[in-house]
């Protein structure tokens, strides 16, 4: 079943990301956590417009660094990207454990600072 996603037109891919997205717990809370930040936020809305556009650049590098590697390089970038996947995917506790403990860290000191 995965072999089938390495055969994906972009638009399939698109979808089956976006999907990902929505599904996965973890980014979700993320993207509600950063939304609900800038709203509540008192900077002025270019602010909160340019700490949009900052997050959602910084969101994206994970698929577009390892996807203009691909275009750039071709097949010598076959081999990390294999390697970087296999990690990623026997780790992926440990990245979502640091997400959390990161978030956890920033509500916190949130919570500090309103005293």
């Amino acid at each position: 079943m995965l072999q089938s996603v390495e055969h994906f037109q972009p638009m399939r891919s698109g979808v089956l990301g976006f999907a990902l997205f929505v599904l996965n717990p973890i980014d979700m809370s993320c993207a509600i956590a950063a939304a609900m930040n800038l709203r509540l936020s008192t900077v002025a809305p270019t602010s909160q417009i340019v700490s949009a556009v900052i997050f959602s650049l910084v969101s994206v590098t994970s698929v577009a660094v390892p996807v203009a590697l691909l275009l750039i390089k071709k097949d010598e970038a076959t081999e990390p990207l294999l390697k970087i996947r296999t990690w990623i995917a026997t780790n992926t506790h440990l990245l979502n454990v640091g997400l959390l403990v990161l978030i956890a860290a920033m509500q916190i000191s949130k919570g500090v600072q309103g005293l």
